[in-house]
């Protein structure tokens, strides 16, 4: 067996020597060279019959390297394994390991060397009841929660015909005949669209909203709405195919054939269920605002949540700054990125050691506190994923359909990964605030908005990748 030795190089590094005598690998090389012979199917000689001096000479050198690296490895992993070697990156060939030379007219013994790099070891300092923390607490205003009641009727109220003036929010139906002048254009365009009155420019608006159904009006139909381009214009106002490139005049007399409004839909049981699902213990409005309020206050506790964790981890990363051996790390990165040059990695490798130290945390808090995610969890965060995907869509909200569509996402092994890992952080996080204190701050909510959004935008500044430099 060949003989391995582990050296020690520094505080967090180390080398393994691997010995190979020639006893270790030769009976496997006999064995793979005489499986080549009896493939071989070589010009002059039957299949199988090819001289095992013609297939050393061919393949010899080859196969030997083959054989030796795949003992080498297979004992290199053996013996991390055995040693219980938390490794940082992978074992990188030492520079001064020399070359090596597969000469199969001389076997001989061979040595490998290869660097290491290792975890240190550390307790976490922190995540204890003496560590304080705040947590905000949204106040959500009564006017927010009349303004979500009032949406919510309008999307499950019923349109409605308008006889009166036409107001904001009101769908017309327009009759549009091209004028020449002052007149209706011979053999002019004759056509009916919709268009809702938001969607127009603030000036057109003001026109319309003076006006009722029946009633009629000369504009330029290309100055109708706010983001209407030409194009559009002529295909959807117009009724024209792309390839009639007749010239038109933009003048139309538009007369308003119709108008309809969203009714509101009245604060009842039908209203309840609609908004709040069929079973709902919602029976009166008051208990509808309250609901409405919890709601809101869920979806700015779960940002709260999230600032409250990025607390926690600066925190945490402050208390544990373990020692790493950058000068390994260097050389792996490079090893492992074929495009990095060094000063690439001297640019990234601050935030590269942040995010390594992190890990390094999170993997001993997960030990500490036996976290572990299962696999029917990991599905049952996909089924969540799928039914965010279908919000919008809840006619579409069926459990096959829901099922079908997990099963096919996990089969994306970055997205489990992903999955995975939110799933982790959700259990950590769920494991710090039990062991910490904290305390709820009550907070305006747009005074909460705007810490959010501080804290999301140095997030991406984190993420982001550095501005190219320019050149001199």
């Amino acid at each position: 067996m060949p003989k391995v030795v582990r050296e020690e190089t520094g505080e967090l590094t180390a080398a393994i020597k691997v010995h190979v005598e020639r006893a270790d690998y030769e009976p496997k090389l006999k064995s793979e060279l005489k499986k080549y012979q009896s493939q071989a199917h070589m010009k002059g000689f039957r299949k199988g019959k090819t001289p095992m001096s013609v297939i050393r000479k061919m393949y010899g050198k080859g196969v030997l390297a083959e054989v030796v690296n795949e003992l080498l490895q297979k004992e290199l992993v053996d013996f991390i394994k055995e040693e219980d070697l938390s490794l940082l990156g992978q074992p990188l060939p030492s520079d001064e390991q020399d070359p090596v030379d597969f000469d199969l007219q001389d076997l001989s013994s061979y040595e490998f060397k290869f660097d290491i790099g290792l975890e240190p070891d550390f307790e976490v300092q922190g995540a204890s009841e003496d560590n304080t923390f705040e947590k905000y607490k949204v106040e959500v205003p009564d006017e927010t929660v009349s303004e979500e009641l009032a949406n919510a009727r309008k999307r499950l109220g019923d349109r409605v015909q308008s006889e009166g003036e036409i107001q904001e929010g009101d769908l017309l139906k327009l009759h549009a005949v091209e004028f020449d002048t002052d007149m209706r254009k011979d053999g002019g365009i004759d056509h009916e669209f919709s268009v809702l009155v938001n969607s127009l420019k603030p000036d057109m608006k003001e026109v319309f909203t003076a006006k009722k159904v029946g009633e009629r009006l000369v504009v330029n139909v290309f100055e109708l709405e706010e983001k209407g381009d030409e194009q559009y214009v002529r295909k959807y106002f117009l009724g024209l195919e792309e390839e009639d490139d007749r010239e038109v005049n933009p003048n139309f007399e538009l007369t308003i054939q119709e108008a309809s409004r969203i009714e509101e839909a009245p604060i009842d049981e039908k209203f309840f269920q609609g908004y709040f699902g069929e079973d709902t213990e919602v029976t009166s409005e008051e208990e509808a605002r309250e609901k409405i309020r919890e709601n809101i206050a869920g979806y700015y506790n779960k940002q709260a949540e999230a600032l409250l964790f990025r607390d926690m981890q600066e925190d945490l990363m402050e208390k544990n700054k373990p020692a790493l051996p950058n000068d390994f790390l260097k050389r792996w990165i490079l090893a492992s990125n074929e495009e990095a040059t060094p000063a690439d990695v001297d640019k990234e490798f601050d935030t590269f050691t942040e995010n390594l130290r992190w890990t390094l945390v999170r993997n001993r808090l997960v030990e500490r506190f036996e976290l572990k995610v299962e696999q029917d969890e990991i599905m049952e965060g996909f089924k969540d994923r799928v039914r965010g995907y279908l919000a919008q869509n809840p006619g579409m909200m069926d459990d096959s359909f829901i099922d079908q569509m997990a099963m096919r996402l996990m089969q994306d092994q970055k997205q489990v990964e992903q999955v995975y890992d939110e799933l982790l952080t959700d259990k950590l996080y769920d494991a710090l605030v039990e062991v910490v204190t904290v305390k709820d701050k009550l907070i305006a909510m747009d005074e909460f908005l705007t810490i959010a959004q501080e804290a999301q935008r140095k997030a991406q500044e984190r993420s982001a990748p550095p501005a190219a430099e320019e050149e001199e």
